[in-house]
């Protein structure tokens, strides 16, 4: 079986819970995630560097992506379940507005699968923009899931995805320097045109 290093770490996250269809996201002081309203928010995807792996939440947060071949084998353990990761950017968040969405619910899945049907034929330098709506009650084997919709922007709406990357040069001194593990959010004169009141769908 392929081994992979824990990769779980201390960026800031969003999850989707699909038993009620809310956004949680993590605190600062690492309390437990918040509620936040998503519905008619802008939410940005770097769909096109998603990934997918194993994830564990028992005893701690494990992380394994899948190898180069991208072929899926018998989990690490049986804790691990498949599932995806994506950065995700939202003008409407408390810092950090770039955040992680991981998770390997069938709600989160099929909300990630949708973003990238929505991206497919996209240009792979640009990042699907879609604006939350409300959650939907659907069938999922025996059981059911609140599925969160969306309305995708038009592609000239759409981000390039090099504002996932930027990232701040800190020439300090080591003793002097802050260390930030979440993402840094991207100048705020990259998103003038993308504040939730402005974007025309």
């Amino acid at each position: 079986m392929l081994e992979f290093p824990n990769s779980g770490g201390g960026r800031s996250f969003v999850r989707y819970d699909g038993r009620n269809g809310a956004f949680l996201l993590s605190s600062p002081d690492g309390e437990a995630p918040e509620v936040f309203p998503m519905r008619d928010k802008i939410l940005v995807a770097d769909i096109k560097r998603a990934e997918q792996g194993w994830l564990k939440f028992k005893d701690g947060v494990d992380w394994q992506p899948l190898d180069a071949a991208n072929a899926w084998g018998g989990p690490p353990s049986r804790d691990h379940n498949a599932a995806v990761q994506v950065d995700v950017y939202c003008a409407a968040w408390p810092d950090p507005q770039i955040r992680q969405l991981r998770g390997s619910s069938k709600a989160l899945i099929g909300f990630v699968k949708r973003l990238d049907a929505a991206a497919a034929g996209a240009p792979d330098d640009k990042a699907v923009t879609v604006r939350i709506g409300a959650a939907r009650i659907t069938k999922i084997g025996q059981g059911t899931s609140a599925e969160a919709s969306f309305e995708v922007a038009p592609p000239a709406k759409w981000l390039d995805r090099s504002i996932f990357d930027e990232t701040e040069d800190n020439e300090e001194d080591d003793d002097a320097r802050v260390v930030d593990f979440a993402p840094p959010a991207p100048a705020k004169s990259a998103w003038d045109d993308l504040e939730d009141e402005t974007i025309p769908f």
